[in-house]
């Protein structure tokens, strides 16, 4: 026997598929077949394993030998066969009436919970033939084999699962997440497309999270499966998740701009709802810079530019805030974005600008002659005097040369000239 592994001749023997010195062991009156190495595994288990049908067959003729003794972490020697996909033992297995083709191991995972996660179809086919079969059995995740199969991409033992009354295809998980729901995550269009044939498929059923497949196809930009959600009637594509954010949103802050533009020509959706954090669609793409979804959202027919979040930022004073020069240059185009917009603390655009050293963005609100150069927010300052305390050199150089030119306060006067 090994010190270290606590395993005998006949385990190893077993393992290798060396059937004659097996079979000379197994003769003898003093062996003990069924003994356990240090991780509880026994002969059977390793041959099931390697898939030696002739020693497995031999083990299970033996009458002090259990066809389904698990191991230190619950595996049967069924759930070895079953994970590395060794069909003969399997079958073997499955014709002793005392093994149990459900079993779960230390995880809850069953043999058949392995093979649809592996994509063993054969052997998922064996089991299900079994009379005992628990098919919608789940591990202690909550995850089914159909949710494996959905995550992972297994469209055979997807189609084999389907086939059963007693599977359900809505499935939740601990995070009440359906085999759609997992293949929407994934990316597995094939498999979103099977699962939408079903007659009783729930396609928008949102996870713990309250985020529905559509939702994670648009965060991921997965424009196959958003078209496929999206041509259902059973989805809203205006859904919103605990956070208040919905499939609009997720493809803004995921730059999607072709699932944004689909987004935007349903009738659901609002292109100004707000997320938790109050903040509508245009200002997280204006303050993060994304150039391209701005633009259009900015072609959207309902959008109102100026709506700002809960600190009083519109998309103009964010983008101005972060310097996304190209997003002030595509706001201050209509007529409907007001320049001198403040925000709760009484900044302007100009001010946001001018204090975080964005010299390109005071550049571009400084060719419009109706921008407030003397705007005081609650501190008491102006942008200038932003510019002066934060030592933006440049920016006070502008700002100077700005006075010299006749620009218009916020009700129409003109700003005092040096």
């Amino acid at each position: 026997m090994s010190e270290s592994t606590g395993r005998s001749p006949l385990s190893f023997a077993a393992e290798k598929g060396y059937y004659e010195v097996v079979k000379a062991i197994l003769g003898r009156a003093d062996i003990l077949p069924d003994m356990e190495d240090n991780d509880g595994r026994t002969p059977l288990s390793w041959a099931a394993e390697s898939g030696h049908a002739l020693i497995v067959n031999l083990l299970l003729e033996h009458p002090d030998v259990n066809p389904d003794k698990p191991d230190n972490v619950g595996q049967t020697p069924l759930c070895w066969a079953a994970r590395e996909r060794q069909i003969e033992v399997v079958r073997l297995l499955l014709q002793q009436e005392s093994v149990n083709p459900n079993h779960n191991d230390s995880n809850g995972q069953t043999p058949l919970l392995w093979c649809a996660s592996r994509g063993h179809n054969q052997v998922v086919e064996q089991l299900l033939g079994h009379d005992n079969i628990q098919p919608d059995k789940s591990a202690t995740n909550g995850q089914t084999p159909i949710s494996c199969a959905a995550e992972r991409g297994h469209g055979r033992v997807l189609e084999l699962l389907l086939r059963r009354e007693d599977v359900n295809p809505n499935s939740p998980d601990m995070l009440v997440r359906t085999p759609l729901l997992w293949a929407a995550i994934m990316g597995r269009v094939a498999v979103v497309e099977q699962l939408l044939r079903c007659e009783d498929i729930e396609a928008d059923k949102p996870d713990v999270h309250g985020r529905a497949p559509l939702s994670y196809a648009a965060e991921w930009g997965n424009l196959p499966i958003v078209e496929l959600l999206l041509a259902r009637e059973d989805i809203n594509p205006a859904i919103s998740d605990h956070n208040g954010g919905g499939p609009l949103s997720w493809a803004v802050y995921g730059q999607h701009n072709e699932i944004v533009k689909r987004l935007l020509e349903q009738k659901r959706v609002d292109g100004n709802a707000c997320d938790s954090k109050g903040k509508t669609p245009l200002i997280s793409a204006a303050t993060y810079g994304y150039k391209g979804i701005v633009k259009l959202l900015l072609g959207w027919e309902g959008i109102k530019p100026d709506i700002a979040d809960p600190n009083g930022r519109t998309a103009l004073l964010g983008a101005c805030r972060y310097g996304k020069e190209e997003n002030v240059k595509l706001l201050l185009e209509r007529k409907d974005v007001n320049p001198n917009i403040v925000d709760e603390d009484g900044r302007s655009a100009l001010g946001n600008a001018a204090m975080n050293g964005h010299d390109k963005v005071v550049k571009v609100l400084l060719e419009r002659r109706d921008v407030d150069l003397n705007v005081r927010d609650k501190d008491g300052r102006t942008p200038l005097e932003w510019a002066e305390q934060e030592g933006h050199g440049e920016i006070v150089r502008m700002l100077v040369a700005g006075q010299h030119v006749t620009h218009y306060t916020a009700d129409g006067g003109v700003c005092a000239q040096h």
